[in-house]
């Protein structure tokens, strides 16, 4: 029987056991048992099927780590995303989601490991998603070979599925609904599904965004590294370092905490023993909560300093107040700019070590002001990079309150934790001595 021409799952690859509901088997997708019938047919029937004759190259060998415009922490940060994509190859489980920007080698990591599922004979299915979408629509033509009721079930039910430069589709009801139904399906049987994107993680429609960064079935791995087709100019532009703060606090070390305050010594030793902690392996967030004067910026500019003296850390940490961020955001407007606004705003997004300093927003905050802020955090909220806060304790009603989506984010005890400082005016402790 010739493999392209199957009468028992016409063509559609899989079947599903006659088995009552309640049976483990029910309602599961299995191989076609005359598809797959001898070695060589069944390897050959798999990679038809997985839509992967545009990237037969794209494979873990050939994936570029020690490319010489990328800086030490760079080719750390690639080498750490390649290592935990080609164990997720190994044994697909939950879902892989790789977000950055164009060029930094998605696609090339995502076809690598459907390379390796078809090479174990998983039955594996790579799609651009506006391609997906066109695929379907023509699917309800009269003269398709397969019709549209086939192929989504196929898309639906193959057992690994890449989806990749998801959010680039047409964004129309009817193809945010099937991508919906398809992501629904996926999320709701567990599927390993590989999903790529640029877009930012908080523009994702809602519905789909619920569902592909659930904690408990995604792992997302954001890749912070220049665009491999552009090269080392790229890495020279992604340089933010003039609007750091850091450089302004060099003699804000931990060496140089007085501990001898009035009050709040023990919450003072506490948060130094933690953010040193945190210097040489920042795992999510840390809040700063205090009086103003009781130390945060100090604390904070010394966990930066301390981060960056680390040899794994040696790209430049950023920190920022927060008014300073939004008025040099603005700037990007003006017709003089030498960057551009997402240029920019993707960088700093994406910062290695992030300081918000003075971080506080009240009524008469701008909304596109606001609204860029909740994007940026919102981004390192999904994908768990490394941020600082320091937070003024007289801002904390007023941030419950009325911005309950920041409050909801800072307050995730799974990726923050909140340090609160109970000494008093710090500074004035300084000009004593």
């Amino acid at each position: 029987m010739d493999y392209d021409n199957c009468d028992v799952c016409g063509n559609l690859g899989i079947v599903y056991k006659d088995v009552d509901f309640g049976h483990p088997d029910f309602g599961k997708a299995f191989p076609c048992p005359s598809c797959w019938r001898g070695a060589e047919r069944r390897q050959k029937y798999i990679r038809k099927m997985s839509h992967l004759d545009s990237h037969q190259e794209k494979t873990f060998a050939t994936f570029q780590l020690d490319l010489p415009w990328l800086t030490h922490p760079q080719v750390l940060h690639l080498r750490a995303v390649y290592e935990e994509v080609e164990k997720y190859a190994r044994s697909p489980q939950g879902w892989l989601v790789l977000h950055g920007g164009y060029g930094v080698g998605k696609t090339h990591l995502a076809a690598a490991v459907a390379h390796e599922c078809v090479r174990r004979n998983e039955y594996t299915l790579f799609a651009t998603v506006p391609d997906l979408l066109d695929h379907l629509r023509s699917s309800y033509s009269p003269s398709a070979d397969v019709s549209y009721d086939q192929q989504f079930e196929q898309m639906r039910t193959v057992r690994v599925l890449v989806l990749d430069d998801l959010g680039t589709e047409s964004s129309t009801p009817w193809a945010q609904e099937k991508l919906y139904q398809l992501i629904d399906h996926r999320y709701s049987s567990k599927l390993p599904t590989i999903i790529t994107t640029n877009v930012p993680l908080g523009d994702l429609e809602p519905r789909l965004a619920s569902r592909i960064f659930d904690r408990n079935l995604s792992v997302v791995l954001p890749i912070n590294v220049p665009d491999f087709r552009q090269g080392a100019q790229v890495g020279q532009n992604a340089e933010i370092s003039e609007l750091s703060d850091l450089s302004r606090y060099r003699g804000m070390t931990f060496d140089k905490i007085n501990f001898r305050v009035p009050e709040g010594q023990e919450s003072l030793e506490r948060a130094v023993r933690q953010l040193q902690d945190y210097a040489q392996n920042p795992d999510g967030w840390r809040i700063l909560v205090g009086q103003f004067g009781a130390g945060k910026t100090h604390l904070a500019a010394a966990t930066a300093q301390a981060w960056q003296q680390h040899p794994a850390h040696s790209q430049t940490a950023l920190m920022v107040r927060t008014a300073d961020l939004l008025d040099y955001l603005r700037s990007t407007f003006e017709p003089n700019s030498k960057v551009s606004l997402n240029n920019r705003f993707n960088e700093i997004k994406s910062a290695p070590l992030l300081i918000l300093e003075d971080f506080h927003l009240h009524s008469k905050t701008a909304v596109w002001s606001r609204e860029k802020l909740f994007q940026l955090v919102d981004y390192r909220y999904l994908t768990k990079l490394p941020t600082i806060f320091t937070l003024a304790s007289a801002y904390l009603n007023t941030l419950e309150s009325e911005h309950p989506d920041f409050h909801s984010r800072l307050n995730d005890r799974r990726i923050s934790r909140w340090l609160i400082l109970e000494t008093t005016d710090y500074r004035r402790l300084y000009q004593k001595i």
